[in-house]
Parts: structure tokens; C-alpha cells; sequence
């Protein structure tokens, strides 16, 4: 793997993510996490001929050192997401706990299913369980350099 992707190779990659989810999933949107996943999510949302739109989490760190608080903390729709299929799109994932929180959120907001998506996932850390439901890459070491 190039340390370094091209705009080409991020092509490339939502191709092999799009025919992924296409054997499995049905989604009628494609959200995109801020920053990173945005760019993905807008091409794999063209691919796929169907709605993006864009999220953002915060990440607040509580005065705990153990505990990190992550607040949902907007999101561009109404209530036309409810009882919709969403896909969640970012460009990597380690722990999955933005995805996770962007899957609660979505949820709470009437969403009928939330499924996870990545371009690459990263097994850094021991004890961690969360794997995302697509990935194009799992347990890579170092992520690529993206484009944007």
C-alpha cells in the first residue's frame, strides 16, 4: 500500500466499498462524519444513486482522565430520516466510537437501521471489539496519507 492516496485511489476504494455494500445492504442514505468521511460519503452516495448527508461529532474531554464524553452534536435533517436505512461513512476507524455514537444518534432520531462503514479500520488496540459492518481494508498497521 502507497503511503500517499491519490484522488484515483479513493475512487478506487469506494468502488470496492460500493459492490461491498451492494451485496449486503440496502441503504436509502449515506451519511458522512465530518471531516474526513465527507468526501467518501459524497462519492459513495453518487455511486450508489442515492442521499448524502453530512455530520458532526464533538469530542469533549471530561476533567476524568479516564473518561472521554462524546456529545452529539448536529445534524442537518428533519424528520425525513425516520424509518430510513442509513449507511455511516468515515475514512478510518480505530475504537468505532464516533461511528458508534453517530449510530445512537441517528437511531434516537427515528432512523429504521444504522449500519457502519470505513475505508480502512485499524486493530491498534488490544481488548477493543468493534468492527465496523463494511470495510475496505481491516487491521492495517498505519493509515495512507488522504488526499484532502
Amino acid at each position: 500500500m502507497n503511503n500517499k492516496l491519490t484522488f484515483n485511489d479513493i475512487n478506487n476504494l469506494i468502488e470496492l466499498l460500493s459492490d461491498k455494500v451492494m451485496n449486503k445492504y440496502n441503504p436509502d442514505i449515506v451519511v458522512g462524519i465530518a471531516d474526513g468521511g465527507i468526501i467518501p460519503a459524497i462519492l459513495l452516495a453518487k455511486k450508489l444513486n442515492i442521499e448524502f448527508i453530512p455530520i458532526k461529532i464533538s469530542r469533549d474531554k471530561a476533567k476524568s482522565k479516564k473518561t472521554e464524553i462524546r456529545k452529539w452534536v448536529s445534524i442537518p435533517v428533519d424528520t425525513y430520516i425516520k424509518d430510513k436505512n442509513i449507511l455511516v461513512l468515515d475514512d478510518f476507524s480505530y475504537s468505532g466510537y464516533t461511528l458508534k455514537m453517530a449510530k445512537a444518534g441517528l437511531l434516537s432520531l427515528g432512523a429504521s437501521d444504522v449500519k457502519l462503514a470505513v475505508l480502512y479500520h485499524i486493530w491498534a488496540f488490544q481488548g477493543w471489539k468493534f468492527k465496523p459492518d463494511f470495510a475496505v481494508e481491516i487491521g492495517i498497521k498505519k493509515l495512507p496519507e488522504f488526499p484532502y
